[in-house]
């Protein structure tokens, strides 16, 4: 979950969850919240959160990343998508 790693990383990094939220200019509950998946943060404070923590958006969103299943993906694919992914198939084959 998304707030866990934040909670996660701020840990690591030694900061309070008061610390964070001043330096992103933010309040303790709107951190408290994120951390514990009532709310979702907006961009602007997500990029904000990842920075200073030290850490890439990738990292953050890791386990969210990992929960979506290929299944899921492939009924998101558009025609272009799967004309691609055909074509390197049929390249893979050759």
């Amino acid at each position: 979950m998304l707030g866990e790693q934040i909670k996660r990383c701020r840990e690591k990094r030694g900061f309070t969850q008061e610390q964070l939220a001043e330096k992103i200019g933010v309040s303790i509950e709107t951190i408290s919240s994120i951390e514990r998946g009532i709310k979702m943060p907006r961009l602007q404070n997500f990029v904000a959160i990842a920075n200073q923590l030290g850490v890439s958006a990738d990292e953050l969103l890791q386990d969210e990343l990992d929960s979506v299943s290929y299944t899921h993906l492939r009924a998101h694919e558009t025609r272009h998508d799967l004309v691609c992914r055909l074509l390197l198939e049929k390249k893979k084959n050759t």
